[in-house]
């Protein structure tokens, strides 16, 4: 291999390094020196690129663990709202009352859902007459439970 000549003084440790490297190859000194320069040349020409990568690496943790976060609140919000749907859904099935006109039970799907006696379609309030509840009042709340379960579903 003809090349050009590189004449350059290192310490003696280094030299015998060289020279180990060269006899476990099974190259001249000058074969193993020209492979350990060539090998440290491109470790410095892939440090960039290596580091690069690297900075790549700790984004893509850094995203997994916000996404990881945000996966876990919404397996939270979900479960409350499986525990809310499954609340409301014993609480629709619930005896509230008799209806004024047939006298069949009315469950709490017919007060809040139909609005009126599954049987006759009687319409059904939700304050009994003489109770001193204010109907305005409670269907505000009712409206209110609404806007904070919507904000519930929707949150991130």
């Amino acid at each position: 291999m003809a090349g050009e000549v590189l004449y350059t003084r290192v310490a003696a440790d280094l030299k015998e390094a060289a020279e180990k490297h060269a006899e476990v190859r099974g190259l001249t000194l000058t074969a193993g020196v020209a492979e350990l320069l060539g090998i440290g040349l491109e470790a410095v020409q892939n440090e960039r690129s290596i580091r690069s990568l690297t900075d790549r690496v700790t984004n893509l943790e850094n995203e997994l663990a916000k996404e990881r976060l945000q996966r876990e609140r919404a397996e939270q919000r979900y479960r409350a709202l499986q525990d809310a749907g499954t609340s409301l859904g014993e609480r629709a099935e619930r005896n509230v009352g008799k209806c004024s006109r047939c006298g069949e039970d009315l469950a709490g799907a017919d007060l809040l859902v139909r609005g009126g006696c599954s049987n006759c379609g009687e319409p059904v309030s939700l304050i009994p007459a003489g109770s001193g509840l204010n109907e305005r009042e409670l269907l505000l709340l009712a409206g209110a439970l609404g806007v904070a379960v919507g904000m519930l579903i929707s949150r991130k």
